[in-house]
């Protein structure tokens, strides 16, 4: 998912806790909280990353994005104007749920992570879930998989606030009982609220400037566990992380090749190059070149990758089918988030 940087930790680090929420004491008039021990507070807040690729710009009747060649072409608001009214819309009811972070609308679908108030979260995931244009009334995707592209994919962690998160995320004492300074509304984890309409919802400049569209074609979706450990032992599988080389120091699967990229939009080149040299991409064999291509080391005929939140890892097998590297059937990428399996 789009990379939004919170104040304290990342949000897809932020551990998740019991659906029953322990209940909070006052003391006294200082309005302290008593958490009894092996107990952790309740959040103060929920942060969801979510994305769904699917067409935004053009439904229902509406209008379709004005030619920049049109006279009423207006170049601060180059899109469709069904897309404006759906940011008008959101950024409407986010606000009065006090809503923070970023989504972007384009007219290939919906990304953001955002932060809510605790008690309005299941308000926010009503909307989104029930929207005809957003989840279209269909149950949301969390970690397991789902028939592209009729699923929102969405991930949720509890959250903290700043100084408190730590305190949760380090481990309260496991012997007294842990005193939280209440009555002070920690900070969101981001500043303010951002509805954008851009070009795309995550960006893939491509050799040639080809095409990416995942509405037309994407590889299989595998979910965390058995399925994709399966493929990555496989030896007819080449493994790739789509991040960027900071993301992978943090961690990655044992096996996977390393792009080692600065930016996203260097990952299609690199991909055209390493699949080239390191698969084997003969879709037939004559008789007269089958004796020599059997000499040769055998190297893997299916592609598989994965990235943070799934996005990425989306787009970039769309790309490697749409390129004409692989058919549809030898391209694969692990559903929703890395630190899933």
């Amino acid at each position: 998912m789009m990379p939004v940087t919170p104040r304290a930790r990342s949000p897809h680090q932020a551990p998740e806790i019991d659906s029953a929420a322990p209940s909070h004491q006052n003391v006294d008039d200082t309005s302290f909280t008593t958490v009894q021990p092996h107990q952790k507070p309740t959040p103060t807040f929920r942060i969801i990353a979510l994305y769904r690729f699917l067409p935004l710009d053009y439904e229902g009747g509406f209008p379709p994005p004005l030619s920049p060649s049109d006279p009423s072409y207006d170049r601060k608001r180059p899109h469709s104007p069904a897309l404006y009214d759906l940011r008008d819309e959101i950024l409407k009811f986010f606000l009065s749920l006090s809503v923070t972070g970023v989504l972007l609308l384009a007219s290939e679908g919906v990304n953001g992570t955002v932060c809510v108030p605790y008690n309005n979260c299941e308000k926010l995931l009503t909307f989104i879930k029930r929207h005809p244009r957003l989840g279209g009334g269909e149950k949301a995707t969390h970690e397991e998989g789902g028939n592209f592209p009729s699923h929102l994919r969405m991930r949720i962690c509890d959250y903290w606030g700043e100084a408190e998160d730590e305190k949760v995320n380090s481990g309260f004492d496991e012997t007294a009982a842990a005193t939280l300074v209440a009555g002070k509304s920690p900070p969101p984890a981001f500043d303010r609220l951002r509805v954008r309409v851009k070009g795309h919802i995550v960006t893939l400049k491509t050799p040639g400037e080809k095409d990416v569209d995942p509405l037309s074609a994407v590889g299989t979706y595998v979910s965390p566990g058995k399925n994709w450990d399966s493929l990555l032992s496989d030896p007819d599988v080449f493994v790739v992380d789509c991040r960027n080389k900071y993301e992978v120091e943090l961690g990655t699967f044992e096996g996977a090749t390393d792009p080692k990229t600065e930016n996203f939009n260097d990952f299609p080149a690199w991909l055209l190059r390493e699949v080239r040299e390191k698969m084997d991409l003969e879709d037939g064999l004559t008789e007269e070149n089958s004796i020599e291509h059997q000499q040769k080391p055998k190297k893997p005929t299916k592609l598989a990758m994965f990235c943070t939140g799934g996005i990425r890892c989306e787009k970039s097998t769309s790309f490697a089918i749409l390129s004409g590297l692989l058919p549809p059937e030898k391209v694969y990428h692990l559903v929703s988030f890395v630190i899933s399996g």
